[in-house]
């Protein structure tokens, strides 16, 4: 029986002016591929900051591998998982830079930067030969977001949380960065996505609604991907 990767009890939050998620449940087992669909400013985002430990809800419960996450150990419960927020910023004095500098922090300290792992990835992901030595202010959109996912897989997470991870992305770039996260089974992914190429990576879709024309309903859920 595979372990649960997340998993959310009964979470809702609300803003100054609404209130976003309410009572939502769900499960992502390990290894899994879920989608997190719905209109612009239902609560995707919210979630995987939620599940990241960056967010507090306002009730309910997040539990990453198994471990319910508390105040008292979400820097240990981070270092399960990778979070990639959306248009990510890419800053250093390089690419290299950029992905080296984690390496750098207590929290990683038992980890070790690989850069054949890098420049593995960045062909993988379809990024032009020199990308390590590019300026950060020299990227493209679609660049930033390939660099900053090869930063999470760096990190060797099993856990990765994705808010719109193609964005900005061509078709057949997307693709790759799709076909890539197939390749790899031991990964749970929970990722936003708006775009059909990035919904095609998904086991299962949840699709949230707006709590404001949905009434008291949050959250419904669709198998094997697009409807």
């Amino acid at each position: 029986m595979s372990l649960t990767a997340i998993e959310f009890r009964q979470i809702s939050y609300s803003l100054p002016q609404r209130e976003l998620l309410a009572g939502f449940c769900s499960i992502i087992k390990s290894g899994e591929k879920v989608v997190l669909r719905g209109p612009s400013g239902c609560g995707k985002s919210t979630l995987l900051k939620i599940a990241a430990g960056l967010l507090l809800p306002a009730a309910g419960l997040v539990c990453i591998n198994e471990k319910i996450l508390t105040g008292k150990n979400v820097w240990k419960l981070r270092c399960e998982l990778a979070y990639m927020q959306q248009e990510s910023p890419v800053w250093g004095t390089s690419v290299r830079d950029y992905l080296q500098r984690p390496f750098s922090y207590h929290a990683n300290k038992e980890l070790k930067y690989d850069e054949s792992r890098a420049r593995e990835l960045s062909d993988e992901l379809l990024l032009k030969d020199d990308i390590l030595e590019a300026l950060p202010e020299d990227l493209s959109g679609g660049e930033r977001q390939r660099v900053a996912l090869i930063a999470a897989l760096l990190l060797g997470r099993k856990i990765l949380l994705l808010d719109e991870p193609c964005a900005g992305l061509d078709p057949d770039s997307a693709r790759r960065v799709v076909s890539y996260l197939q390749s790899r089974p031991e990964l749970a992914v929970l990722v936003v996505a708006h775009d059909s190429i990035m919904q095609s990576l998904s086991e299962r879709v949840i699709e949230i609604k707006n709590l404001q024309s949905a009434g008291v309903e949050s959250m419904a859920e669709l198998s094997g991907g697009q409807e």
